[in-house]
């Protein structure tokens, strides 16, 4: 259970950096240096969290998704 719950959370902080970069770039308020870094931060930081969640839900409870069942 705990870490189907790491998974959700870690994905939810994934999305919302992702949610964060596209603000900053739709918005376009301020265009400078600071931007881009955080744009850039926003995605790094967004494809860890991704990441971690794909990788937690494949090691747990989806390791079996897509998978055809040989139970007869």
């Amino acid at each position: 259970m705990e870490i189907t719950i790491l998974a959700i959370i870690s994905a939810l902080i994934g999305v919302g950096c992702l949610a964060g970069a596209a603000w900053a770039v739709i918005s376009g308020l301020d265009v400078g240096v600071e931007v881009i870094f955080l744009v850039h931060t926003w995605l790094v930081l967004a494809a860890i969290f991704l990441g971690m969640a794909w990788w937690i839900a494949r090691q747990g409870p989806l390791r079996n998704l897509g998978k055809k069942s040989t139970d007869s």
